[in-house]
């Protein structure tokens, strides 16, 4: 986000879920005076609002570096987010993601990330057809 604001790319983020990390996450946003683009809205108990928050959305970011599947990432695909996720060892949820065409793996590393990021948030044609490449990359993972 810090990467993204300084390019002066107007990008607002939302926090969905809680656990532990989410206070040092806060605090993290606090110093870095991210707070006017952060919002943490802590657990939804309505999926609806979930892919209501996804179709409203340009991109999801998955900075997991430890998934069993990362359901998210096809969910989010579904909804016609590319997806931009850790590439690591113990994440299946980077083998969810075709590199360059549903969005992007990208290594555990700041600049990287927000490059990937930044590319869908300007580049319209990049961004709709990964748009397009996502959604049916989602039908094709759950046999539709």
């Amino acid at each position: 986000m810090r990467e993204l604001v300084r390019k002066g790319v107007p990008v607002k983020c939302c926090v969905i879920g809680d656990g532990p990390e989410r206070p040092g996450l806060e605090n993290l946003c606090k110093d870095l005076r991210l707070e006017s683009n952060v919002t943490f809205l802590g657990f939804l108990d309505r999926p609806e609002d979930v892919y209501a928050l996804m179709k409203s959305s340009k991109v999801l970011v998955f900075p997991s570096t430890r998934e069993g599947f990362g359901l998210v990432v096809v969910e989010a695909n579904a909804c016609g987010l590319p997806a931009v996720v850790v590439k690591a060892r113990h994440n299946a949820a980077s083998s969810l993601v075709k590199h360059g065409e549903s969005g992007f793996v990208c290594n555990l590393d700041v600049q990287e990330i927000a490059d990937a990021v930044y590319r869908l948030l300007i580049d319209d044609a990049t961004y709709a057809r990964m748009q397009q490449a996502a959604m049916a990359w989602a039908r094709q993972l759950i046999g539709m």
